[in-house]
């Protein structure tokens, strides 16, 4: 279950137009294209201030007041949750909690967003540089490793300094949604990336019982429902 939640939004149907095309963008890129039917999006018409802001450090991310956040979501089920900033100034954020995009489908929103759910469903780290070395565990950062790469021998053949940060290495040189929002070979995860986001899922959607996508049904579609939020 993947909640959608509007921020800062007057007119609903430009929300819900929003997030459809968020949503038709994000079915094709695997590892949502094959499970999609094992997905359910929940669009809830927030009214509540969900405190979101942007650092006059870092402009382009959007951070909001979880506590916020999880009251305002807390009106559908969700294993996920996605803040849809009414602005057209690129930006967004992932975390633990819940992820940000801005809105503007027309430019890179639908990339900023599967993007922030690489961190927030898979804890990927940023592949790009970030200018500076980390000092946390290596397990943090699923999608890193230390040199020489050895735990990737059967998957790629790449290990490429600078995994966000700079004494941390990647996977593929710029084939990665987590590096670039234009990757060499198109809008994917790559060979590393793309199982741990499946894992990932796949622990989600294990707790449920769904039909299979081999028996036609008007079920098996992927539902997409509206709910209200309306705190004060």
């Amino acid at each position: 279950d993947i909640a959608y939640l509007a921020s800062n939004y007057n007119d609903f149907n430009q929300y819900n137009t929003d997030v459809d095309a968020l949503v038709g963008f994000m079915l094709k890129v695997e590892p949502f294209k094959e499970m999609q039917y094992n997905i359910r999006i929940h669009k809830v018409n927030n009214t509540l201030n969900l405190g979101c802001y942007r650092p006059a450090s870092i402009p382009r991310l959007i951070i909001c007041d979880y506590l916020q956040v999880l009251q305002a979501a807390a009106v559908v089920p969700h294993d996920a949750i996605m803040v849809v900033e009414n602005s057209n100034v690129y930006g967004g954020s992932g975390g633990n909690y819940y992820a940000t995009t801005y809105r503007d489908v027309s430019d890179q929103a639908k990339e900023v967003a599967v993007h922030e759910f690489g961190h927030h469903i898979g804890k990927l780290n940023d592949e790009y540089e970030m200018g500076y070395q980390s000092y946390t565990m290596k397990e943090d950062k699923p999608n890193c490793a230390f040199w020489p790469c050895s735990e990737w021998d059967n998957l790629v053949n790449g290990c490429y300094q600078i995994c966000g940060e700079s004494n941390f290495y990647r996977p593929t040189n710029n084939s990665c949604i987590m590096r670039t929002l234009s990757p060499d070979n198109g809008f994917n995860f790559d060979q590393v990336d793309l199982p741990i986001m499946r894992n990932s899922i796949l622990m989600h959607i294990s707790q449920y019982i769904l039909p299979s996508p081999s028996v036609t049904s008007d079920r098996m579609k992927m539902q997409i429902r509206d709910y209200e939020s309306t705190y004060e």
